[in-house]
């Protein structure tokens, strides 16, 4: 018997070993990684790869240097998508603000205010957006392009689609000098 619970106790501690080992691993539930750098990139890193799907934008790396930035825009979703870089709104001091992007919220709610949005077509209106460039709609399971010379400042990866800012398909993307 005493041999039994022993031989237990050793194959109970290896399947805990193992799950705690699988845990561990890049991108498992347990592990450190996000799937999301948020650090800045290297110096002269110029390819942004963006995953878009069920109300998310996704790049890997949230921060790079000014230049050419080529933005590959991944739809992995059952649905058409598409992404459009848009300059950060701020709040001017007319508006009851402060002129300083880190100090706007940077929800959907909280850029309302300061974005054209249009109730009737559930979009925000891109001929005010001031948008630089967009990947055009990504059909599903395809993968989209666009190439934009960005300078310093807080950009809007978004999707522009019905409802589809609206329902959190943004991410805040930030360009040094």
């Amino acid at each position: 018997m005493a041999f039994r619970s022993s031989r237990l106790a050793k194959v109970v501690g290896v399947v805990v070993l193992m799950g705690a080992l699988a845990s561990c691993g890049a991108g498992g539930a347990g592990g450190a990684s996000s799937g999301k750098n948020v650090g800045v990139s290297s110096q002269g890193q110029d390819q942004v790869k963006v995953d878009i799907h069920a109300f998310e934008v996704q790049p890997n790396i949230t921060t790079v240097h000014a230049g050419a930035i080529s933005f590959d825009v991944t739809n992995s979703d059952v649905q058409k998508h598409e992404m459009l870089v848009v300059p950060f709104p701020e709040v001017s001091p007319a508006q009851g603000g402060v002129k300083t992007v880190a100090a706007v919220a940077d929800t959907a709610d909280a850029m309302f205010g300061r974005m054209a949005f249009d109730q009737a077509t559930l979009r925000l209106n891109e001929d005010q957006l001031g948008s630089l460039g967009e990947t055009g709609e990504v059909p599903a399971q395809t993968i989209g392009h666009v190439t934009l010379d960005l300078k310093p400042g807080t950009y809007l990866l978004l999707c522009n689609l019905p409802a589809h800012f609206r329902s959190g398909m943004y991410a805040k993307f930030t360009v040094l000098p």
